[in-house]
């Protein structure tokens, strides 16, 4: 799957949006980011959208700029008062259920419970061209991510927090935060992280509306040292890491069309995809109605 899914990431010219080649990034683990083609964006027409990221949290990370993560400008953050009255106290940066409080948020950067989290995040948020780390995929397109620690320190997550915490992105929602997207990963007992490969299993998941996305050997942040590997640096696999991809194809899609529905949305995606993989190029086509606008330049 890696070298077809390679093959489809390239660099475009997009009329309207600006879609340009800026040069390969100087953060030290691009050129191992076998998911990501060697571009940037940049330009006008994208609306600021949120991805709802419920996970185990983030710890501060020098690879993850604030201008990424989600800020509430009504609350002050540890000051134990629900500024905007919303009904969560201290939400200055998305909210944490765990561990359970009488009231409000917990601690999101508690190390106990933000190494899933911070992974996850970390796909979509980390910061390009930085000398630090890794590069990410969607620099300089006002998508933000909004931490909300629902994930146990074990890994578990359980059925009343995973409610609660969509409660909250509902809360929010009213409160006209722009939330398109929700990135949840965590699975079910009978569910398979490696599929066999082959044509035919591909095919069979296309018709039945369900895509694939780079899970392999991510480049992504977390906190703490890996023997031979760079500090609060990792190379998590699984369908963890594949997930926020779709998560981040679905937010640039609502940030280029906003009026678009989620399963227009989700139509997009699913139809688009090449073989089963995402297709973030022929995703931005269909998106604009575009004939001849995509020009590729480059491929990885």
């Amino acid at each position: 799957m890696r070298e077809t899914y390679s093959r489809l990431l390239r660099s475009a010219a997009v009329v309207g949006l600006v879609l340009a080649t800026l040069g390969q990034p100087n953060d030290p683990l691009y050129p191992d980011q076998w998911n990501l083609a060697p571009t940037a964006q940049e330009g006008t027409g994208w609306i600021p959208v949120v991805v709802a990221v419920l996970d185990g949290g983030i710890n501060p990370h020098p690879d993850l700029p604030e201008s990424s993560l989600w800020t509430n400008p009504n609350e002050l953050p540890n000051n134990r008062v629900d500024d905007d009255s919303n009904g969560y106290v201290d939400d200055a940066h998305g909210c944490s259920f765990l561990p359970k409080q009488p009231q409000g948020c917990a601690d999101l950067s508690d190390n106990s419970f933000a190494q899933h989290g911070m992974t996850v995040t970390g796909v979509m948020a980390q910061e390009s061209n930085n000398a630090i780390g890794a590069a990410g995929s969607l620099p300089n397109i006002p998508i933000q991510y909004l931490p909300i620690r629902i994930m146990q320190k074990e890994g578990f997550v359980n059925y009343s927090d995973i409610v609660e915490g969509l409660q909250y992105v509902h809360t929010l929602m009213e409160q006209g935060v722009p939330i398109r997207v929700v990135n949840m990963s965590f699975s079910g007992f009978n569910t398979v992280n490696n599929l066999p490969q082959g044509d035919g299993l591909l095919s069979l998941l296309n018709d039945e509306g369900v895509v694939l996305a780079p899970g392999e050997d991510i480049e992504t942040v977390c906190y703490g040292n890996a023997p031979d590997y760079p500090a609060d640096q990792c190379r998590p696999s699984g369908t963890s890491m594949a997930a926020p991809h779709v998560s981040q194809l679905a937010a640039l899609i609502a940030s280029t069309r906003p009026e678009l529905s989620p399963d227009e949305i989700k139509a997009i995606i699913r139809e688009t995809a090449y073989e089963g993989k995402i297709d973030m190029m022929a995703a931005l086509r269909e998106t604009l109605d575009l004939q001849q606008t995509f020009m590729p330049l480059m491929i990885k």
